[in-house]
């Protein structure tokens, strides 16, 4: 009886890294991850200048509408705003700092001092955003800025109509400067609004509102 003898065939060896590739392969993730790390600041500063100026948006359809109706709905302020400050020919005429010895109300009162040479400025801390900035005490950590507000009589076109409008309308810009830092000083950042404003400016023991109601004849 004839055996068959198998032959014995070791197994194929695998072949394995060799020390230059895994060389390259940490290079080319090192490379990767510094380039990512790099990109990662200028995405944060994005994302934070879009939140600065969503703020500033929302802030400033606020004080448009304080001012616009009399400081109705404007208790918010009472504890935002740290000074407010109305100045003539650049020089600083009345300075409030809170707290405001009537609430909210006085600061839209000295923010609609009219004036073709008037400017009223307030340190605000902002009134909109993440429940971190807007609730509990105000704090120097939050996001602050400057707002400037400027309200002079309408000047329209010539018609039988213009000394009424002259006597009830109202142009108001308002500005804004962000963001304030700790130490006082503020950034680069700014924006304007405008707004025609109808009703009757009234004077009072702080300053001016309007009345939204009330018109009066040239």
């Amino acid at each position: 009886m004839k055996t068959q003898v198998t032959k014995y065939q070791s197994p194929r060896p695998e072949a394995a890294f060799t020390l230059i590739e895994v060389a390259l392969s940490v290079a080319i993730a090192a490379f990767a991850l510094v380039a990512i790390i790099g990109v990662m600041p200028a995405g944060l500063n994005v994302q934070r200048e879009n939140r600065e100026e969503s703020i500033i948006n929302n802030d400033a359809k606020f004080f448009i509408d304080a001012i616009r109706s009399g400081a109705v709905n404007a208790t918010l302020l009472a504890d935002r705003v740290d000074w407010v400050m109305v100045q003539v020919n650049g020089t600083a005429a009345m300075t409030n700092f809170a707290p405001f010895t009537a609430g909210a109300s006085d600061v839209i009162s000295l923010l609609s001092t009219p004036g073709s040479n008037v400017v009223n400025v307030a340190r605000v801390r902002g009134l909109s955003g993440s429940l971190g900035d807007t609730a509990g005490t105000p704090t120097d950590l939050m996001f602050g800025y400057i707002v400037t507000t400027q309200i002079q009589p309408h000047n329209p076109n010539s018609s039988s109509l213009a000394p009424y409008q002259s006597a009830n309308l109202y142009d108001l810009r308002v500005a804004f400067q962000w963001p304030v830092y700790p130490n006082g000083t503020i950034g680069n950042s700014r924006q304007s609004y405008r707004a025609l404003i109808a009703g009757q400016l009234v004077s009072n023991t702080i300053g001016y509102n309007f009345n939204p109601t009330h018109f009066q004849s040239p």
